[in-house]
């Protein structure tokens, strides 16, 4: 008896799973009708993605909330962008986290990812800076500007790297109403930040080259290919989202 009840039980979840499928597929097409054109632009980008990643989650269903999450929330003036970021970072991150909930939230990571990635990118971009600047210094005309020391490299990679954390944790909720977003908090954040970080690279100007030498041409080229590319294996490995950059 206890066996003939489970089997009509899972004949019962069979046929619901069938109809829910039979759902998502009939829903699909009006649903995908209704996006707006960048809306529509990203669920392709995501789904191209997410399918060449070998996503084990159910992605039928998870295709389904998206759609419908997508379609309520551009009625508020709210993009895919704004609530998930890149297509190609959220299927990142649902592949590393195949349950998560397909609302938007705790799609940040962690401050010290921020860290860490904003300064391998700005140490790297500065770096790069640098050697340019020498590379067409040696060409016969003196640059505007002499390249950065090794301080002033040390604390772009650090302090750089902490002004990019901070700017990235404290952007604007942009799917929340337009009073509770916290532009203007982010705005007054911003100022703070920069101003703290351009003084602190402003005092190395000053030091002498003793205490603030500088690198060969190709000191600062190779340091700012290996941040870079550092920066792309770190993004990739951490699956570290909703970046400025």
């Amino acid at each position: 008896m206890a066996l003939g009840t489970d089997k009509q039980s899972n004949e019962a979840l069979q046929a619901q799973e069938a109809a829910e499928r039979q759902r998502f597929a009939s829903e699909r097409p009006e649903l995908f009708a209704a996006l707006t054109k960048r809306n529509q632009e990203f669920m392709n980008k995501f789904m191209h993605e997410i399918t060449s990643l070998g996503y084990d989650g159910d992605l039928d269903r998870k295709e389904n909330e998206l759609l419908h999450t997508l379609v309520e929330e551009q009625k508020k003036g709210v993009t895919a962008k704004q609530l998930y970021g890149t297509p190609t970072a959220y299927a990142h991150q649902l592949h590393g986290n195949p349950d998560e909930s397909a609302d938007g939230e705790g799609a940040k990571s962690p401050f010290w990812q921020y860290w860490v990635e904003g300064g391998l990118l700005i140490g790297g971009v500065f770096a790069g800076i640098s050697g340019l600047t020498l590379l067409l210094g040696s060409n016969g005309s003196d640059a505007a500007s002499g390249p950065a020391g090794i301080l002033t490299l040390l604390l772009n990679f650090v302090v750089g790297g902490a002004a990019m954390a901070i700017l990235t944790t404290n952007q604007p909720d942009m799917s929340k109403p337009k009073q509770e977003r916290g532009t203007m908090r982010y705005i007054l954040i911003s100022v703070a930040v920069l101003l703290v970080w351009i003084g602190l690279i402003s005092v190395t100007e000053f030091l002498p080259a003793t205490m603030n030498p500088e690198l060969p041409i190709f000191g600062y080229l190779a340091l700012a290919i290996l941040a870079l590319a550092a920066r792309w294996w770190f993004k990739r490995e951490y699956k570290v989202t909703k970046t400025l950059f």
